[in-house]
């Protein structure tokens, strides 16, 4: 997938739905499950996603430069 940051997002949506979802079908109140399902996806996007924030901070170094490269660049020809 090209958007690292789209699929990283539906992967931490996801992941917070189905424990949430989880949570709530085990008997706990609705409200707590969703705290629960909040705090637990971070806690495993730390552990579990560290690839997808990789890669999306290596885009976006990468388009940094790209764009200090083009001011270099206008500098130079002005």
């Amino acid at each position: 997938m090209r958007n690292v940051w789209l699929k990283y997002t539906l992967y931490r949506l996801g992941m917070f739905l189905g424990l949430t979802i989880l949570l709530g079908l085990l008997g706990v109140v609705w409200v707590i499950a969703a705290i629960l399902g909040a705090m637990l996806s971070f806690a495993f996007s730390i552990v579990f996603l560290s690839h997808l924030r990789d890669e999306m901070s290596r885009q976006i170094a990468s388009k940094r430069q790209k764009t200090k490269d083009e001011q270099v660049e206008d500098d130079l020809a002005n």
